[in-house]
């Protein structure tokens, strides 16, 4: 296929969606898949981090009300500016 400068800019959000669920399940190589949709290599790869890292936050354990996310050292100065 074609892959002008536009080619990525043409592929609707829910074809990029699709061609990162298609990368993740390894459907076919990421080859194939950038020639069926006229885009790149490196977009493929791209796309499919994007799609990784949603998974990965989408399923990550959540974060419990009583953890510790921070520690601030608080001085005289300090209190003095909240106040």
């Amino acid at each position: 296929m074609n892959r002008g400068v536009g080619a990525t800019a043409k592929l609707p959000e829910s074809g990029r969606k699709d061609l990162a669920i298609q990368a993740l399940a390894g459907c076919d190589t990421v080859s194939n898949l950038a020639d069926q949709h006229g885009v790149s290599r490196k977009f493929v790869y791209q796309q499919t981090h994007k799609a990784s890292a949603a998974l990965d936050a989408a399923f990550s354990p959540a974060v419990r009300d009583d953890e510790v996310l921070f520690e601030l050292a608080v001085t005289k100065n300090w209190l003095r500016q909240v106040i």
